[in-house]
């Protein structure tokens, strides 16, 4: 549900090498900056879970598939290949994968480092549910991490498929198809994983018994002689 793609910037595409070797400079200098003012710890538990979840996909109507491949047929007769061709064209393939593996076994994953728990899935999945596993998540630092694994593309929550929602990505198609309460089964196996786990207490920074006396140098009036 969130896009870092300006379209209608006059700019270059953010596409590419240059773009790449922009944002990858940006990250590192981040993450040398926070290396710089984080507290450091020489013991850290370190522990990984996994749970398989078997999801199924959505299946097309034998009618959308009959009309999906009478117009691919079509377009393919007169060369016209438009956003409705596209479409078309996907649900035919969707209707062979349904055929051929109705269900799909996909993993969910743990990794804890410390006060950090890592919670990956193989989906592109929506910020919305990221930060409803977050906010259930016991432990002081949590991270969802997405595309780890073989991808089964859109995974968007039940609500996005109610008449007030809506997107791309819960168009029917061959990457986008899972059951509709697959995004639950992912937040609800991600958070047994971390629940399984226990976080070690974040490292604090080094501190001394007592705090200085205040300086007194700001308190001083101007001089003029």
């Amino acid at each position: 549900d969130i896009t870092q793609v300006d379209n209608q910037n006059l700019r270059l595409p953010e596409f590419g090498a240059a773009w790449s070797k922009r944002v990858g400079m940006t990250i590192g200098a981040e993450v040398i900056k926070v290396l710089a003012r984080a507290a450091c710890s020489d013991r850290m538990t370190l522990a990984v879970r996994n749970e398989k979840l078997t999801l199924k996909r959505r299946v097309p109507s034998a009618a959308r598939v009959a009309a999906s491949r009478e117009q691919v047929a079509a377009g393919l007769r007169s060369g016209t290949y438009d956003t409705r061709w596209h479409f078309a064209k996907e649900i035919v393939f969707l209707d062979w994968l349904c055929r051929k593996s109705p269900t799909v076994q996909t993993d969910v994953r743990a990794l804890q480092v410390g006060a950090a728990v890592f919670l990956s899935n193989a989906t592109e999945y929506f910020a919305r549910s990221g930060l409803a596993i977050k906010a259930a998540s016991m432990f002081s630092f949590t991270f969802i991490t997405t595309l780890t694994g073989a991808c089964i593309g859109y995974v968007p929550p039940a609500v996005c498929f109610e008449t007030s929602g809506g997107g791309y990505e819960t168009v029917l198609n061959s990457y986008s198809n899972m059951e509709v309460g697959a995004e639950q089964a992912i937040r609800e196996a991600s958070l047994r994983l971390a629940q399984s786990l226990m976080p070690d207490e974040p490292p604090q920074p080094t501190r001394v018994e007592q705090p200085k006396t205040a300086w007194h140098y700001g308190n001083m009036p101007p001089e003029l002689t």
